[in-house]
């Protein structure tokens, strides 16, 4: 257990509060007391001190332990602060168990017997001691998983953005194939060639426009199965280009990728922004990045 353990009494009755003192003073552990008359005052001194342990009255004026107990919980401690009721009134079974229900760990009768006083205090800080250990790998456990998810986003990120970059690059070679095939089918005189070289033509376009849209789609949906659905449920009226350049925007792709893959000019890519963030009633002081990051996918 550690040294110095905080124990915060309270009790607007003196010779209570010495007695339960010179009682944990007394025994070998290292405990360091402190001491409060009224409720009001243990909140404060809680507030200051993060007291490991709470030992109250029952019955005292203006605020008595059950209120006590449950202004404490409403200050969120990052730690829970274990509260034990001392009574020497409320001895039904009734009022000790409406004792536990508002949040008291333990309660003592009065007069206080030393030995179950430390009994009760050990174990108590011996249980907290568990519980605090055990909170505390998880919330280690938890931040290693927060980075694990980030890390795979990460990279699910980036390997979308390479495959968009991709897409984009052979998207730009397919389009200088075909001005070069264009140019070429001015200067042939055979008309059933200039049929042929059109008829190519024509099938580079439709394959830049669906066949590798259709490819990166997939694999965006395996990693964000949830996306174009919420992004739906917002508006219901968004079109497939609309979907598809919020796809592009989630994996954060620069200009000249979305343009390589929708194929669509910068100007035209600023109006396309501009009418999807109307459309999704995006801030304009708010990134599409930060957006996307909302959403459940």
């Amino acid at each position: 257990m550690e040294k110095n353990i905080k124990i915060l009494l309270v009790d607007n009755e003196p010779e209570s509060l010495d007695l339960i003192s010179s009682i944990l003073l007394k025994s070998k552990a290292d405990y360091n007391i402190l001491i409060a008359n009224n409720g009001q005052s243990a909140i404060e001194i809680a507030k200051k001190e993060s007291p490991d342990l709470i030992v109250s009255d029952w019955v005292m004026p203006q605020m008595d332990g059950l209120q006590l107990i449950r202004q404490i919980q409403k200050l969120h401690f990052e730690n829970p602060i274990p509260i034990i009721i001392c009574t020497g009134a409320n001895l039904s079974t009734e009022n000790l168990k409406k004792a536990l229900d508002t949040g008291a760990v333990d309660f003592l009768r009065k007069p206080i017997e030393p030995l179950e006083l430390l009994a009760r205090v050990k174990s108590i800080l011996r249980f907290s001691e568990t519980y605090q250990h055990l909170l505390g790998e998880r919330k280690k456990n938890a931040e290693i998983e927060r980075q694990y998810l980030e890390n795979l986003i990460e990279k699910q990120t980036e390997e979308l953005k390479s495959k968009a970059i991709a897409i984009s690059r052979f998207n730009h070679l397919l389009n200088s194939v075909n001005q070069d095939l264009k140019a070429l089918a001015k200067n042939v005189n055979n008309e059933r060639s200039e049929i042929n070289i059109a008829e190519v033509v024509t099938k580079i376009d439709k394959s830049m426009k669906n066949d590798n849209w259709k490819d990166f789609q997939v694999s965006f949906e395996k990693h964000y199965p949830k996306f174009f659905t919420h992004l739906l449920e917002i508006n219901h009226e968004l079109s497939s280009k609309d979907l598809k350049l919020a796809a592009l925007l989630k994996i954060n792709s620069n200009t000249k990728a979305i343009s390589g893959i929708t194929q669509q000019s910068v100007r035209s890519l600023e109006m396309a922004r501009f009418r999807l963030r109307k459309k999704l009633n995006i801030p304009k002081e708010e990134s599409f990045e930060a957006f996307f990051k909302q959403i459940d996918c």
